[in-house]
């Protein structure tokens, strides 16, 4: 028996749905079947699904981590590359005008020089988007 699509799509929860489980003739027709009674009875229960503004909400979230996850990664590797060279740390904030004036007086070897360098600007256009 065929049951006609009538409106919504819902998700059930495998866990709570034994109904299946626990059946002598497993076939999808007759999975879907008992589903659709199931849900028919109101005893299907359903997985909660997240409105599209909460979609939109976790995709922010989950971009703006992986942008502080890279501003984190690059400022760790300016440190990394001035411990290496037994340079103190700064005293005041590394990633400010003076912090990179202070940067790029530094003695190092010119590899490390373009990482020190390099990684400050791709900060800056990281908080840029981050910013936004």
């Amino acid at each position: 028996m065929l049951l006609p699509f009538v409106g919504r799509v819902v998700i059930a929860n495998p866990i709570l749905v034994r109904a299946i489980a626990w059946a002598k003739v497993k076939t999808d027709k007759i999975d879907a079947a008992v589903l659709a009674k199931l849900h028919a009875s109101g005893f299907l229960p359903e997985v909660w699904m997240p409105d599209e503004e909460t979609e939109a909400r976790r995709r922010v979230v989950a971009e703006r981590t992986q942008l502080v996850s890279q501003m984190t990664r690059l400022k760790n590797r300016i440190q990394s590359v001035l411990h290496a060279n037994l340079i103190p740390p700064y005293k005041g904030v590394l990633f400010s005008q003076r912090g990179r004036a202070w940067l790029e007086a530094q003695p190092l070897a010119e590899d490390q020089r373009r990482v020190i360098v390099r990684h400050p600007e791709n900060s800056t256009a990281l908080g840029a988007e981050l910013a936004e």
